[in-house]
């Protein structure tokens, strides 16, 4: 039974930190994916208004190639986040509900954890079940 009480719980609290985190994640990867593009035009900028040998040229590209294949990964993530962000933003209306859930499992926990049969009529019996 505890194990049971432990997954609804666990399940309780993973829902409750998808609602959360992950418009917060989306978020911060779209201002990531902001930050590069600023990092790209820069380097863009430099090689188009600069005159610079092989060398430097190649640290330019190589640069721009991590920035870019940085922000790749960002954008794939948000299309793979997209679909569950709008889902959990209507979800967030139901956040008050959720939490008072999570601490009604947690209440109901611990009482059956430290409920005791009280005798109703056979007193003598009552410290056999005080274990």
């Amino acid at each position: 039974m505890d194990a049971l009480f432990d997954d609804i719980e666990q399940l309780a609290n993973i829902l409750r930190t998808i609602v959360n985190e992950t418009p917060k994640l989306y978020e911060q990867n779209k201002q990531s994916i902001d930050q590069l593009e600023k990092e790209i035009m820069d380097i863009e900028h430099v090689i188009e208004l600069t005159t610079f040998n092989a060398s430097k040229g190649f640290f330019l590209a190589k640069d721009i190639q991590t920035a870019r294949k940085n922000r790749r990964e960002l954008k794939d993530n948000n299309e793979l986040l997209h679909p569950l962000v709008e889902v959990v933003s209507r979800m967030r209306t139901f956040q008050n509900d959720l939490n008072k859930a999570i601490g009604e499992i947690r209440k109901i926990k611990n009482r059956h954890v430290n409920r005791q049969y009280k005798m109703r009529v056979r007193d003598d019996l009552q410290e056999l079940v005080r274990e």
